[in-house]
């Protein structure tokens, strides 16, 4: 039933447009890659016309897990869902109660007014309406949402630009959260200042919930770790260690008189290793040729073991 509801809401929002552009997160024909390509191009293209971009990655506290009910199903009914699968819903959501045993005690027990169940097929869809009315600023600045993996950048020439621009747009973010009473981690989120300038620029002041956000270097985004000048020399040294575990993986494997056959032993590669290199690869087409010979020699010595 779960999986029906989630098949027929899906169709319904998709046909009716009720989620932004932004928000690829568990739709049809979206990726992660689509927020990772399109970072990193208005990153070249900035550098290419000497200019900088700022980027900020903000981190919900316990996304899911705080996601208010009441403020939820009032999403769900402007979107003109109603009856039997309004009811579904709000009980699916609604009707839910939890208790804690510890030894022989057990606590008494509560229902929950908050928070999306984890692991069911209709959870990310729930969230995405939770978030379909997050604040969109397309002039100044970009954002990109993969569920609760939010990214705001803006392109500038001076960092008094980046201050009036974020600044103003992280207020209008913060309002919004606490009128649905979604909760940001202040500490967890970073701001990047991706720049090719040689001269020394100043730090970047930004607050969100009255909290300084800390500036970086680099920063992982939907798992491929972006640095300053995207030299992209941080996440070619985390693929690297990667590909030495699965090379001392593939060792023990075929040590000894029982080792696993060919076939077995392609697919633990292409799940473990060739994965990996193909993630990200529309993205990472900038990295010159010498600093990818150092993964194609690790490649090859597991090709080799094989």
């Amino acid at each position: 039933m779960e999986r029906l509801i989630n098949n027929r809401l899906q169709w319904y929002i998709d046909k009716h447009i009720h989620l932004p552009k932004a928000q690829i997160g568990f739709r049809k024909e979206c990726t992660t890659l689509d927020n990772i390509t399109r970072l990193e191009t208005d990153i070249q293209q900035d550098f290419n016309v000497k200019k900088s971009t700022t980027a900020i990655f903000l981190d919900i506290e316990t996304a899911y897990d705080n996601t208010w009910i009441t403020g939820l199903m009032y999403k769900i009914t402007k979107l003109n869902i109603n009856g039997k699968t309004l009811k579904w819903i709000n009980n699916f959501l609604g009707d839910r109660i939890i208790t804690v045993k510890v030894n022989n005690s057990t606590s008494e027990k509560r229902r929950l007014t908050k928070g999306v169940p984890q692991g069911y097929v209709l959870s990310p869809l729930l969230f995405n309406i939770m978030m379909a009315d997050f604040p969109i600023q397309d002039k100044e600045c970009k954002v990109s949402l993969f569920a609760d993996d939010i990214e705001i950048h803006t392109t500038t020439e001076k960092n008094c630009d980046v201050e009036r621009y974020l600044q103003g747009y992280l207020n209008k973010i913060e309002t919004w959260a606490k009128h649905w009473r979604m909760k940001f981690s202040a500490t967890k989120c970073m701001l990047v200042h991706f720049s090719r300038k040689k001269s020394q620029e100043r730090n970047i002041n930004l607050t969100l919930n009255n909290v300084q956000l800390k500036e970086t270097n680099n920063y992982k985004f939907l798992g491929v770790i972006f640095d300053h000048k995207l030299t992209w020399e941080n996440h070619i040294n985390l693929l690297s260690a990667s590909l030495t575990h699965s090379h001392n993986l593939i060792k023990m494997l075929t040590y000894g008189k029982t080792t696993l056959k060919l076939p077995l032993l392609v697919k633990i590669y292409n799940a473990m290793t060739r994965s990996k290199l193909n993630y990200g690869a529309l993205a990472l087409s900038s990295i010159p040729r010498s600093k990818l010979q150092k993964l194609e020699i690790k490649q090859n010595q597991i090709l080799k073991t094989i």
